[in-house]
């Protein structure tokens, strides 16, 4: 993998991460229900508040320039593609992921998908 390629997996990690803390955080409306979305749809549909997100993905280092803070606008990944969020699950857990370079989602495990985990209830 390249050095711009690392670099913009980095990115999505960490930009994955601030979305799954904020909504962990309580950015996730009630009621905490099975969801599958993409974060931007979750946020104009009022399951995510946009504030939070918004506030934690601008205190990652790389959403500084000029074109992260416009593929921000809308929780687009560096390489294009849109976050999800998937809420469920038992013990139930919030992931957010995107489908990383190759834009296509993998199996888990098995591909370049960059996800992070958090859980909705702070344990």
């Amino acid at each position: 993998m390249g050095e711009q390629a690392m670099g913009n997996v980095t990115c999505a990690r960490a930009e994955a991460s601030a979305i799954a803390s904020a909504a962990a955080a309580g950015a996730l409306r009630e009621p905490l229900a099975d969801m599958h979305k993409r974060v931007w749809i979750a946020a104009r549909e009022t399951s995510l508040s946009w504030s939070p997100v918004k506030a934690g993905l601008e205190r990652v280092p790389c959403s500084g320039s000029s074109s992260a803070r416009r593929r921000l606008r809308y929780a687009v990944d560096p390489w294009g593609s849109p976050y999800w969020i998937r809420v469920g699950g038992s013990p139930m857990h919030i992931e957010v992921y995107s489908f990383g370079p190759n834009r296509r989602r993998d199996k888990p495990g098995n591909g370049d998908d960059v996800s992070a985990l958090a859980d909705p209830r702070g344990q």
